[in-house]
């Protein structure tokens, strides 16, 4: 019969935030950048769909124009950039909040 598995002594691990959801957790690999597989897999489905969406706006502003003969304007791409910054500072607003509510206040005694 097998021994139970246990994890590794380690030295002092340092708590981090969720790239995705903002929450605390305690790593298990130096690596582990989210709270678990359901917001890894949010963001990397995220990166995705910006990946995507960017990719013929990018061909288009490199590719040369048969009839005029210039380049397409990278105002698509910029605008896209645009736009997920401001998601991105809005997520970031989100995950602000969830770690302010999650932390206790402080009682004035």
């Amino acid at each position: 019969m097998n021994a139970p598995r246990t994890l590794p002594p380690t030295l002092t691990v340092q708590g981090r935030y969720c790239q995705e959801c903002g929450i605390a957790f305690i790593p298990l690999q130096r690596s582990q950048e989210f709270c678990g597989p359901v917001c890894r897999q949010h963001f990397n489905n995220r990166v995705t769909r910006r990946c995507r969406s960017i990719y013929a706006e990018l061909l288009a502003w490199r590719r040369q124009n048969p009839k005029t003969g210039r380049r397409g304007s990278p105002t698509p791409v910029t605008n896209a950039v645009d736009a997920w910054l401001a998601e991105d500072r809005e997520l970031d607003r989100r995950r602000e909040a969830r770690r302010n509510s999650a932390q206790p206040s402080a009682r004035a005694g």
